[in-house]
């Protein structure tokens, strides 16, 4: 089976009664669960930017509190469970501004674990996450990234090429 085109799709959603619009935005939250979370983003919290911010980095403190820091694998892999997670919160936003500060948030938790285990996997995620923050960062109006680049500076891996 074919699926229709996003611009086919965008026509025939503009042909339909509000009531019918809600009951496919119901239904499609109903089947996956990063729907579901997207359309909470989309209807509840897309108004108040900073306030969602705040709650990705709430989150993102409550997970590395429930670290287990004795064993370097269960914490590589929570590190990587993280970032999973918050590269998802991150794609609800289209504001640039608000990405760069969750990854910014994610990297100042992450980096005196990955200083503490002086480990190759632990510099190289650091330093992919450092990339998708500088590729993010490079994005940015001129004037955010004037704001955004002592803490960038902080951040830059020693060992980055």
């Amino acid at each position: 089976m074919k699926s229709e085109s996003i611009n086919a799709i965008k026509k025939q959603l503009l042909t339909l009664e509000p009531q019918e619009l809600t009951l496919i935005c119901l239904r499609l939250a109903k089947y996956k669960k990063e729907t579901k979370e997207l359309l909470s983003y989309l209807v509840f919290e897309c108004k108040d930017e900073s306030q969602y911010v705040a709650n990705v980095q709430a989150f993102c403190l409550e997970m590395f509190q429930d670290f287990n820091v004795r064993n370097s694998y269960v914490l590589m892999k929570g590190l990587r469970k993280t970032a999973k997670q918050v590269v998802k919160y991150m794609k609800f936003t289209e504001n640039e501004v608000s990405k760069v500060e969750i990854l910014i948030f994610f990297i100042e938790l992450a980096q005196p674990i990955v200083k503490k285990n002086d480990l190759l996997n632990f510099q190289n995620f650091y330093i992919s996450q450092y990339k998708k923050l500088d590729v993010l960062y490079n994005k940015l109006q001129e004037d955010y990234q004037y704001d955004f680049k002592s803490q960038m500076e902080k951040l830059r891996p020693t060992y980055y090429y």
